[in-house]
């Protein structure tokens, strides 16, 4: 398309138009694509103003909201675009105009909560729109601790530690200004959790990684997050079990990351004087982490889905390879691990008492690992102090060997231990249809091999 002159495009042009409807509504139309490629950030605001106004009446409030991103606010009458921004929830603009007109970031934020506040507050399922919002809402908190313009950019370099520093504080101040007396403390965080537990806590995850929490008052202002979380689901009331799961396998996560050369800081009101002390530098009242512990275990009899069985082994595997749990009794933890089926966290454990036998086990009891027992095996049979204290072991489960995969099965024995095909023939007397599997599959890798 041509590239107009602005002067002439919105001086001659827009007069040439005023003389009819019709004319005026095609070319404020025909603006729209030049705002979403970012060509016209700057329109003289009686026009803009007529442009709002047209696409409302005709209903384009989708275009409308992705436009407005694209304008300088100096364009926009700001109360006439607010307004329509409350009407029809356009939340996108409302930030942008609060965030880029306003150099504010915590306004907008605390009137979208209260909307979000309200919503939860009446017990039914959210709506769409409450849905979308919520949504919103945790990404424009991911955006602001991050350091990014939302709802999509870069923030000026120095405004950059002060919105994370703004919004940090407003979404863990213990009430709002006009808070009543029945305001529960910590209404922002609450309410984010209530809304998506594990999407919020993703979101801290994102943030934690931050220079500012990685230092020494960075590192005190996340265990005082951590503190808070706990005092609001743990101690407190209105959270499901799931949620509470959510927390503790953030909490794992969160311990299992190694810490920075830095003083440990000092401990918060909320911390009792029985700690559990692992590498990181969190700290967690002892009978509070065996909850977590005994919660990312199964213990609450409560398995969920596999998925969320692998995340919560994932998450003791995280810190029990960070010395998280060096402090807890192993006989204990393996005895959880085996009820859970946590087979990866038992393999460490059994290697730590050289129990080399009952890892073969785990492996053949994981549906997920059962295809790897033949590369473990290959490994301690290479090892003359391990072989012979595993041959028996192979012996023992020979059938379920061969039932995984005969051919693997079959290389196995060929190659390392073809003294054992004696004691295998005899162990497999009562299935002689796995046995003759095995023996052809061994017969046929050693007529490979010559």
């Amino acid at each position: 398309m041509v590239k107009l002159s602005l002067d002439l495009l919105f001086g001659k042009v827009w007069d040439v138009v005023q003389g009819g409807d019709n004319a005026k509504s095609c070319f404020l139309e025909s603006l729209e694509p030049y705002f979403l490629n970012d060509q016209l950030p700057h329109v003289p605001p009686g026009i803009m103003q007529q442009f709002v106004s047209h696409y409302e009446r005709q209903d384009l409030i989708q275009a409308l909201e992705a436009c407005l991103l694209h304008v300088d606010v100096a364009s926009l009458d700001v109360h006439q675009v607010v307004t329509l921004c409350w009407t029809y929830g356009m939340y996108d603009a409302l930030l942008y105009i609060h965030n880029r007109g306003m150099a504010d970031y915590t306004t907008p934020f605390e009137e979208l909560m209260t909307v979000l506040q309200e919503a939860l507050s009446k017990g039914k399922q959210l709506g769409d729109s409450h849905i979308a919002l919520g949504n919103k809402l945790l990404v424009y908190v991911s955006c602001c601790l991050a350091g990014r313009a939302y709802p999509t950019g870069e923030l000026a370099d120095d405004m950059v530690a002060r919105v994370k520093r703004e919004v940090f504080q407003c979404l863990t101040t213990v009430h709002t200004k006009d808070a009543g007396d029945s305001e529960s403390p910590y209404p922002y965080l609450r309410t984010l959790m209530q809304f998506d537990m594990r999407e919020f806590l993703n979101v801290l995850s994102l943030a934690f990684e931050e220079p500012e929490f990685t230092s020494e008052l960075g590192l005190r202002q996340r265990q005082r997050v951590v503190d808070i979380l706990l005092q609001v689901v743990v101690l407190g009331e209105g959270f499901l079990p799931s949620q509470v799961g959510s927390l503790f396998t953030f909490l794992a996560r969160q311990m299992a990351k190694p810490s920075p050369p830095l003083p440990v800081p000092p401990l918060s009101p909320l911390t009792l004087n029985e700690l559990h002390q692992p590498t990181s530098t969190l700290q967690v009242e002892s009978k509070l982490f065996e909850r977590v512990v005994e919660y990312l275990a199964g213990a609450d009899g409560n398995q969920g889905s596999i998925g969320q069985h692998e995340e919560r082994q994932q998450a003791l595997l995280e810190l029990f390879g960070a010395g998280g749990l060096d402090h807890y009794d192993p006989e204990k933890l393996l005895q959880l691990c085996l009820q859970a089926k946590f087979y990866r966290v038992c393999e460490l454990l059994y290697e730590q008492k050289g129990e080399h036998g009952n890892i073969l086990l785990c492996y053949l009891q994981d549906p997920l690992r059962k295809h790897q027992v033949y590369s473990y095996l290959q490994n301690v049979l290479s090892s003359q102090s391990i072989s012979k204290e595993i041959e028996p072991h192979i012996i023992e489960n020979i059938k379920e060997l061969v039932d995984i995969d005969s051919r693997k099965a079959g290389q196995l024995i060929a190659t390392n231990t073809p003294h054992l095909i004696p004691k295998l023939t005899e162990k497999l007397e009562e299935f002689p249809a796995i046995l003759y599997q095995l023996l052809i599959e061994i017969f046929q890798c050693s007529i490979s091999e010559d």
